[in-house]
């Protein structure tokens, strides 16, 4: 089945304490008294977001590395918790803190259960654990509607480049990828915090319901 993108438009006219450097493991230790260590309910949580049906039940997902969560702070979307992997770099500890600060629960592990929670190839040893958004009726002029983009890398690609163009919103129709899939998450580099994700399995009651007035624009693979 060929894959097909839709552009629909209408009306465009206290902080946390560190302890020492660690010289063997180049990194720093957040203080016991700010952070806890990851429990193993919250790590079989965790293993259990990479699938669909479980971030859907959970209404969680997973975003993964430095980018992704220093810009969730300034954006619309909510992290439950934070989880690093110890010992921590200079550039993490900062993050580490700055969620700290904000009372956002961290939580440290080791390297080991680190790379069983991540879906990365080489994890930067930080992760959010984020709240589903609650979208309801679309109010934008402009929206792109992906239908069979089954790679998650390429979606999140499709939707950094719309964010750049100016598109905040996109929905993912069809059997197209999950709109938060590890893979799609990581590869829009913090333009998901820009745009609204939503999501469909029946692409023309969607657009019957949802897109009345609007022209359509369509292109296909």
């Amino acid at each position: 089945m060929s894959s097909r993108s839709f552009i629909f438009t209408k009306n465009l006219t206290d902080n946390g304490i560190i302890l020492p450097y660690n010289p063997v493991n180049k990194g720093f230790y957040l203080s016991k008294n700010h952070t806890m260590q990851l429990t193993n309910n919250q790590r079989k949580s965790l293993r259990a977001l990479q699938f669909n049906a479980d971030r859907d039940e959970q209404q969680l997902f997973i975003a993964e590395g430095e980018k992704l969560c220093k810009e969730i702070q300034s954006s619309t979307y909510q992290a439950e918790y934070i989880v690093v992997r110890t010992p921590v770099s200079p550039t993490i500890e900062t993050l580490a803190n700055e969620f700290l600060s904000k009372g956002i629960g961290v939580y440290e592990t080791n390297e080991h259960t680190f790379n069983q929670i991540s879906d990365a190839h080489s994890p930067q040893g930080i992760l959010a654990v984020v709240h589903y958004p609650h979208f309801k009726n679309i109010t934008s002029e402009r929206l792109i509607i992906l239908d069979g983009i089954s790679d998650p890398g390429n979606a999140g690609t499709i939707i950094r480049t719309a964010d750049w163009f100016g598109f905040d919103t996109i929905v993912f129709a069809g059997n197209s990828a999950h709109r938060f899939h590890p893979k799609t998450v990581r590869a829009t580099m913090g333009s998901l915090w820009r745009v609204h994700l939503h999501q469909t399995t029946d692409t023309e009651t969607f657009i019957h319901e949802q897109l009345s007035g609007y022209k359509l624009y369509g292109a296909s693979l």
